[in-house]
């Protein structure tokens, strides 16, 4: 048997791993650098063009209302229907925590009053999702960039912000973003950023766990970037061979390790999650958001 083909595969994937683990590297540390200079200490936006890419998806919010169930717009169905898994999360999804004004959208994190009477969910939350269950109308794309510039709530996992990709079945997810640490807790500001890819067999009975690998910020940054002081852009590259992550255009992270290659849909919102619920003067909360688009390479 012949084996130095096998030799030379896993020579390639010894040396594409290892450069990697030296980008990641690399990327912590600059970002580290531009963070201790203040680079994200101010509001970041991008233009809609891209050099090299087509805008597949884009909503600026510049109406007075939200674009519900027509092609480029929000399935409204996901919006006002419990997606929230009772163990894990602390609200209800809610039209009432969906504004549009200021040419901002507004996805707000309220007390349930009706609460425990109708709802086994203490708090409301906003979500959109891009997709509708009809492809003439519901948004979904294999492989692409995508990315969103807002302005997250203080107080991480108190107020669990999203930007997120899903298919029709979990796993798999890649979330852009999850402001999810428990040391922001009542610290009056968000800092941990995670950004994660979930995958795992497809919602099988009994087989519902995922693996994930991400990286989250937090400790290494002490006070330099406190992200619910300014708008920031948070995207990812997605491409059929690896993910990357950025932070107003700065690459942040990537992942080689299975890659989804099925069709995903766009989602964004506000949430919270049981045992780590805001007091009163805390609500309600406003995770504003300034555009959502989404691009393909050009031909």
């Amino acid at each position: 048997m012949n084996f130095l083909p096998y030799l030379m595969y896993a020579t390639k994937n010894f040396f594409y791993n290892l450069y990697v683990v030296l980008l990641n590297g690399f990327y912590w540390w600059r970002f580290y650098w531009k963070a201790r200079r203040g680079k994200f200490n101010q509001d970041f936006y991008n233009e809609p063009t891209k050099d090299g890419w087509d805008v597949t998806f884009q909503d600026d919010f510049d109406g007075e209302e939200i674009n519900w169930n027509t092609k480029g717009g929000w399935n409204k169905w996901y919006s006002e229907n419990q997606m929230g898994s009772p163990d894990t999360t602390a609200s209800d999804y809610s039209l009432d925590c969906i504004k549009v004004k200021d040419g901002k959208l507004h996805l707000y994190t309220k007390t349930n009053e009706e609460y425990p009477d109708s709802s086994g969910y203490p708090l409301k939350t906003g979500l959109l999702n891009s997709w509708y269950g009809n492809d003439d109308i519901g948004f979904k794309q294999q492989f692409g960039y995508f990315e969103t510039c807002c302005k997250v709530p203080p107080n991480g996992l108190t107020f669990w912000a999203a930007f997120w990709l899903y298919g029709n079945t979990w796993p798999p997810e890649v979330d852009i973003f999850e402001f999810m640490s428990e040391e922001d807790i009542d610290t009056g500001h968000s800092k941990g950023i995670s950004m994660t890819l979930h995958w795992g067999p497809n919602n099988k009975t009994g087989m519902r766990k995922a693996s994930q690998l991400g990286r989250t910020f937090r400790k290494m940054l002490g006070s330099s970037v406190n992200f619910d002081e300014h708008f920031h852009v948070y995207a990812c590259r997605w491409e059929w061979d690896y993910i990357e992550w950025y932070i107003d255009n700065v690459p942040v992270y990537r992942t080689t390790y299975n890659i989804p290659d099925n069709q995903m849909s766009i989602i964004i919102n506000s949430g919270a999650k049981l045992g780590m619920l805001p007091r009163d003067e805390q609500m309600p909360q406003d995770f504003i958001v300034d555009y959502i688009r989404a691009y393909k390479k050009s031909n």
